[in-house]
């Protein structure tokens, strides 16, 4: 699945929410598959698992899904695949943009997209041609970015794994051969990293 700010769509499909907990505890763990009982509490639908959502930072946003009780066999495990577009292009150009604008997502990649004005909250022709074109360029934004991707052959750069600019520079490091500090310096005393990485982030006098 592919959008501009990925979870702010997401939010208005989904039919419940409620926190999420274990890896995204401070997240939001969406209903999707579901229905109401008559006392008003939610039960999902069998094999349908919960959509989790946390944000890393306000241009980052980690997905995945839910555990589900009961899987049934025939259904493949699931890879959550999202790909929000504000990630990847603030991954690509070190740019936190808006998808539209003089200076948004789309004209940075030579194809500027200026929203139309219309009417909120009133669903009119208009307002379906807005929604038109913003699923117009989102498509084109999506493809400029894959295209920017295959610029870099023989990395592994994944859309749905791009967090930043730092991904792309330590995905050529892995193709370099270059071990992670961790992986090399494994007979350093644990306490050594935790004093440089108090002392790294201490305030200076």
């Amino acid at each position: 699945m592919v959008g501009y700010h990925l979870p702010f769509d997401l939010g208005r499909l989904a039919r419940y929410w409620s926190p999420a907990g274990g890896y995204y505890r401070g997240g939001f763990s969406l209903g999707l598959w579901g229905d109401f009982d008559d006392e008003g509490r939610w039960h999902d639908r069998r094999y349908c698992p919960r959509l989790l959502l946390k944000a890393i930072d306000p241009r980052r946003t980690l997905f995945g899904w839910g555990s589900v009780k009961d899987r049934d066999p025939a259904i493949p495990d699931l890879s959550a695949r999202f790909v929000d577009l504000h990630t990847l292009v603030f991954a690509l150009t070190d740019r936190n943009v808006t998808l539209d604008g003089e200076h948004g997502a789309c004209a940075l990649f030579g194809e500027p997209y200026i929203k139309r004005e219309v009417e909120y909250g009133v669903v009119d022709e208009q307002m379906l041609d807005y929604a038109r074109d913003d699923v117009r360029y989102t498509v084109r934004l999506y493809n400029d970015c894959l295209a920017e991707l295959r610029l870099h052959p023989g990395i592994r750069l994944e859309a749905h794994r791009l967090y930043s600019p730092a991904t792309v520079g330590t995905r050529y490091l892995e193709a370099m051969g270059l071990q992670r500090p961790l992986l090399k310096f494994t007979n350093v005393d644990p306490r050594l990293f935790g004093w440089a990485g108090h002392e790294a982030t201490a305030t200076p006098p």
